[in-house]
């Protein structure tokens, strides 16, 4: 099969065998905790199970799905594909920042369309924010579409010279949403920059002028006085509580099931108990009515909570070893866009439902695999 061959296959096969393990191992978690007598919120493990257990192997189709794009569309057309997306999205974030400031006729009109679909209390996200969201649901959310979705493409583009203007675009748009994740995906993309292998004058002088421009954004009014102020009041900060708690929550249901995980979405009949000390908090006292977004705020631990620690590790593990080597221009844009996605996903656990974690690499290890069946081709 075309998809399988070159580094971009050989990822495929990692990721399709642990989304097939965790799918085994939904289904025999499943029959385990109905054994024992578990349930919650009228849910029953096993019927649950069967249900979720669909789940891996779903997106497991949407990554053939996302590989096999350029084998369809050819190099060119991914890139310009791209391009327009970027475009797209700058155009609504633009329209969406004069609804902010009151020049909004046209955003009013939009955004029940592009949003109106989201939970936001009938309100544009901007004005629930007040800060740029674009066509996601928040700032965050868009800071790491753009990462992951756009900038590898305008750093290593498919012609093989970087974009100097839709890199610095991507990233300013980025920083505008004025999120830590996005300055801190930012800074890692800088960095990467910097010790990529003799980069040019200008390009050391765009990293020197971005990582200003993030270090100014952090020190600035946009974010500093937030950042500093649930620093300086962290414990009692109800979010950094949330997340902390959720976390630990999910790190002891690994540190409980280490080897075969719970299985896909299991973790909903171990968490209430972990997370009830909070419960006088208004959204975790919604979590635990509704049995909704009881999982852990970052992505390696609910994956680990899914596919237990052994599974988890070596995926990644050999993931980062076939990626390691090569210096062609998809080699390297697809070792930044995981690279991204594994700084993203220590920070942030709802990535894992996000259209674009899946576009994003599954693309880029399309493309690994697209070079290597041309190259095959061109030999023969």
């Amino acid at each position: 099969m075309f998809l399988l061959r070159g580094q971009g296959g050989d990822v495929l096969r990692i990721v399709a065998v642990f989304l097939l393990f965790c799918m085994g191992l939904t289904l025999w978690n499943g029959a385990q905790f109905s054994a024992l007598g578990l349930s919650a919120y009228g849910l029953e493990p096993l019927a649950k199970s069967l249900r979720t257990a669909v789940v891996p192997v779903v997106l497991l189709a949407l990554v053939l799905i996302g590989m096999s794009l350029p084998f369809f569309m050819g190099r060119n057309a991914i890139q310009s594909a791209i391009i327009a997306a970027f475009l797209l999205t700058c155009c609504y974030s633009v329209i969406q920042f004069g609804g902010l400031v009151g020049k909004g006729s046209l955003h009013s009109v939009l955004w029940p369309i592009v949003e109106g679909a989201r939970d936001n209390y009938g309100s544009p996200a901007i004005a629930r924010f007040g800060r740029l969201t674009g066509p996601t649901m928040e700032p965050a959310e868009l800071a790491k579409l753009v990462m992951l979705l756009f900038v590898p493409w305008f750093i290593y583009p498919t012609n093989g010279v970087p974009s100097l203007r839709l890199s610095c675009a991507g990233i300013g748009l980025v920083l505008a949403t004025a999120s830590l994740i996005g300055v801190l995906l930012t800074v890692v993309v800088c960095l990467y920059l910097w010790r990529k292998g003799r980069p040019s004058i200008r390009w050391r002088i765009t990293v020197i002028g971005l990582l200003g421009g993030a270090v100014m954004l952090a020190l600035g009014d946009t974010i500093a006085p937030v950042v500093f102020e649930r620093i300086s009041t962290l414990s009692q900060d109800p979010s950094a509580l949330i997340r902390a708690t959720y976390n630990k929550a999910a790190l002891s249901i690994i540190l409980d099931h280490p080897f075969v995980g719970v299985g896909w979405s299991n973790e909903v009949f171990f968490f209430p108990q972990r997370v009830s000390n909070l419960a006088h908090l208004w959204e975790v006292s919604e979590d635990l009515r509704t049995g909704n977004a009881l999982t852990a705020k970052s992505l390696i631990l609910r994956l680990g909570m899914y596919g237990g620690v052994l599974g988890t590790g070596c995926m990644v593990i050999l993931i980062a070893w076939v990626l390691r080597k090569g210096g062609s221009a998809d080699q390297r844009r697809a070792r930044l866009c995981f690279g991204l996605l594994l700084v993203a996903g220590l920070m942030d656990g709802g990535i894992l439902t996000s259209f674009y974690l899946w576009v994003g690499p599954s693309l880029t290890l399309g493309m690994l695999a697209y070079a290597r069946y041309a190259e095959g081709n061109h030999s023969c």
